[in-house]
């Protein structure tokens, strides 16, 4: 009688712990999933399938001309409510590709106070910058002077390592950036947004800096027509 007890005791000790196990790898396998979902998927107001589809197509092509480890799109809004024509809160990151070996920093970019990255954000917006290590590119001998100028509104480079001690630069440290190129996105007469590429490697001399710049207008014409779609 006891031994028929402790089998049937066991045998369901045995069932309730694998169904526990079970269920713990089938909620981390969900998490795993919603995870990776929320980094390919749009954060922001451009809900269209077909928009965040095309974005990210420009981003990857980005990503093959320049060989930049990391390629994104921020956006200023307010709250939750992306608002062109509103004073600058904070920004998001809405989109976002890597190559293998580089991390998705997306989800420490959702609501973040602007004023926490002034430094950088300033010669975005207003096209000028007195700042250690933050410079506006020309387009020096660029081939297509006048496109560029139109098309890469505000283009801002970053040599992290050059850059005074503050809490922006920390920050881009603890991402492994060394170099990052900032382009200004435009709805109207106003600063969205921008399109970043972040090199975590080794940086590159200026005057390749201007060839990247000039080799993605064609994206970055594409890029500021979607985003004026949502």
């Amino acid at each position: 009688m006891f031994w028929n007890w402790l089998t049937s005791t066991l045998n369901t000790g045995i069932w309730v712990f694998l169904s526990l196990v079970l269920w713990t790898i089938i909620c981390y396998v969900y998490k795993w999933v919603v995870k990776k979902g929320h980094r390919l998927n749009n954060h922001g107001k451009n809900g269209e399938p077909h928009i965040n589809r095309d974005i990210y197509t420009e981003l990857i092509s980005i990503k093959a001309i320049t060989g930049a480890d990391r390629v994104y799109i921020n956006r200023f809004h307010n709250g939750s409510e992306f608002l062109p024509s509103h004073p600058v809160w904070k920004m998001s990151r809405s989109h976002e590709v890597v190559v293998p070996g580089i991390t998705y920093e997306a989800e420490h970019y959702q609501n973040m106070l602007v004023s926490l990255v002034t430094d950088i954000i300033t010669p975005v917006i207003l096209g000028n910058s007195d700042e250690l290590g933050i410079n506006m590119v020309d387009c020096g001998n660029c081939p297509s002077l006048n496109q560029c100028k139109k098309t890469n509104h505000h283009v801002v480079l970053l040599n992290v390592e050059e850059m005074s001690e503050s809490y922006c630069k920390a920050f881009l440290k603890e991402q492994h950036i060394i170099q990052s190129l900032i382009c200004g996105l435009e709805k109207g007469d106003s600063v969205i947004g921008f399109l970043g590429l972040d090199f975590c490697t080794i940086p590159l001399p200026m005057d390749k800096i201007q060839e990247i710049k000039h080799d993605i207008i064609p994206n970055v014409t594409k890029i500021k027509f979607l985003m004026n779609q949502g």
